[in-house]
């Protein structure tokens, strides 16, 4: 997954530098970039009372899905998509970091080599069912993301993890112009098909 990432060359990506060993511990060097994760912006936000404005979030977004589909285009799949891992520059812009769970995908199939454990609010229903998995398990996690970002709720909840799990199986959410009837119907209509639990009814 290291040397995977390492060969990755994309502004909205996190640069990766050497893989080595000092005295039995093994460490790696990554680019230093002054930032915040996403979760800790949002964390901020709901401390003050406020939310993203739909245009911030659009904005996100858009830098981020530009990342995503570097990632794809490269034949490699996030798996572990999440406002953690989402870093968020004080110059506005945005990085996609830890690949420790990333894998390369095969280039006809696009399909997922090893296995995934990603972080349950935002995992695929095909990861939980342990069907094939692949680059559409990353548009899945995304779409849970733009639901959080635009709404300031998740989409799946559960009092524990395996109830949790079982509602993203299902497939059932509430429309997120229930939390936020200012989100413009082609903005939900992206997020719905993003989570569909068919991931061949997501984008492709």
């Amino acid at each position: 997954a290291f040397r995977a990432a390492k060969g990755l060359k994309h502004d909205g990506i996190i640069r990766y530098g050497e893989l080595g060993n000092y005295e039995s511990t093994v460490f790696f060097t990554q680019e230093y970039y002054k930032a915040q994760s996403l979760r800790h912006l949002m964390d901020e936000y709901l401390a003050a009372g406020k939310s993203f404005s739909l245009t911030e979030a659009c904005q996100l977004t858009i830098k981020i899905l530009e990342a995503v589909q570097f990632l794809h285009d490269s034949e490699q799949i996030h798996g572990n998509l999440k406002p953690e891992n989402i870093l968020i520059g004080f110059d506005g812009s945005v990085k996609l970091t830890d690949f420790g769970i990333a894998r390369m995908v095969d280039k006809q199939t696009m399909t997922m080599t090893g296995t995934l454990l990603g972080s349950p609010a935002f995992m695929a229903p095909e990861y939980i069912a342990g069907e094939p998995t692949d680059h559409r398990a990353d548009i899945f996690s995304f779409g849970a993301m733009l639901y959080q970002l635009t709404t300031g709720f998740l989409p799946f909840q559960g009092e524990s993890p395996a109830a949790l799990l079982l509602a993203i199986t299902k497939g059932k959410f509430e429309p997120p112009a229930k939390h936020n009837p200012r989100i413009h119907r082609n903005i939900s209509r992206i997020i719905e098909r993003c989570m569909a639990t068919d991931p061949a009814s997501r984008y492709a």
